[in-house]
């Protein structure tokens, strides 16, 4: 496995689509078949951490658009998603390792900071 080294993903514009963001990146930086990207805390947020309301894109979607991404380009996936938890009023940090064949939960953020 590939790691890209050297290369940045600046997330400060395109947030509110996370997965259009990500394809440009990619176009630019072209990674090698078989690279590890790590992604952003909170990449499914889509806001400004100042404003208000949870996640605007979905843990299921962004996953499935990024197994998608893994399967079509040979890439693996380290994320950080806003995920609702039953029966909690807030949101969980969750860390996931993603590529063409599955995701697959790392660790979960529990507590506040």
């Amino acid at each position: 496995m590939n790691v890209l080294s050297g290369r940045v993903f600046h997330f400060g514009q395109g947030r509110d689509d996370p997965i259009s963001s990500l394809n440009i990146a990619l176009r630019s930086t072209q990674p090698k078949r078989g690279s590890l990207v790590v992604l952003p805390e909170a990449f499914n947020f889509g806001r400004l951490y100042s404003e208000a309301g949870g996640p605007r894109v979905g843990k299921d979607q962004l996953i499935e658009d990024l197994q998608n991404k893994g399967r079509s380009s040979d890439l693996s996936f380290v994320v950080g998603i806003l995920e609702p938890m039953a029966g909690e009023t807030f949101v969980y940090n969750s860390a996931y390792f993603i590529d063409g064949s599955g995701a697959y939960l790392m660790c979960r953020k529990m507590s506040d900071d």
